[in-house]
């Protein structure tokens, strides 16, 4: 460390004739054989910025009925690749001229759907602006007695009925296989229990969810 501050030096003319590992240096034999006009500005090599990219993205945020809170069909990300691991509301990349269309498909017929926004997030290589629609459902009514109609079912076959949907859905827009086991169904205060991106909780604000708070940890609970 000394050495690279020293001799090697961060900026101007490293001080090569007096270093006593020169004849280790692979930058010192490069500049002996010709291979770079100088050491300084060029060693050590900066690595190419990756370019970002824009992306578009369409959320639509599927709300259960229930009786003891707001329910929501969310999906777990892949473990390798952007936000791995963590849960999501129904999302697809797609161009922005089909928005409407994409969330006709991942609406899955709902009772109500409507678009509620749309906000930028920024990450190192991506800018993405991401689309949201509101997807409400509700327990269709029983059939009158008598009538041909099939009965219809409670809440829990709602439920399993939409999460099936929803994993066709994705499978037909994104063009590839989606776990079932990435689908589940979790109420809000099971949300901000579990491991979810900040592009989750900025979609759901603009439903009226309340957004998540991180609490602050002592300094005893931090680990080093």
């Amino acid at each position: 460390m000394e050495i690279g501050a020293g001799v090697c030096r961060p900026s101007g003319a490293p001080l090569c004739e007096t270093c006593p590992l020169r004849s280790f240096c692979g930058a010192y034999a490069a500049l002996q054989a010709g291979t770079i006009p100088a050491i300084e500005s060029i060693i050590p090599l900066k690595a190419a910025r990756m370019k970002k990219r824009d992306e578009h993205v369409v959320s639509v945020i599927h709300e259960l009925p229930s009786e003891t809170g707001r329910k929501f069909v969310v999906v777990r990300r892949p473990e390798d690749g952007l936000l791995g691991g963590m849960l999501e509301f129904p999302s697809v990349v797609c161009l922005a001229t089909q928005a409407v269309e994409v969330s006709a498909t991942l609406s899955c017929a709902c009772t109500s759907l409507k678009r509620v926004g749309s906000f930028k997030h920024i990450f190192s290589h991506v800018d993405m602006t991401v689309d949201v629609f509101h997807a409400k459902w509700a327990v269709p009514e029983k059939a009158a007695s008598g009538s041909s109609k099939k009965p219809v079912g409670n809440k829990e076959s709602l439920e399993k009925s939409v999460k099936a949907a929803v994993v066709k859905a994705l499978n037909d827009l994104n063009n590839q296989k989606v776990n079932v086991d990435s689908v589940s169904v979790k109420t809000e205060d099971e949300l901000k229990q579990s491991a979810t991106s900040r592009v989750l909780w900025k979609s759901f604000e603009l439903i009226g969810g309340a957004p998540k708070t991180t609490k602050k940890r002592s300094r005893s609970s931090i680990t080093e």
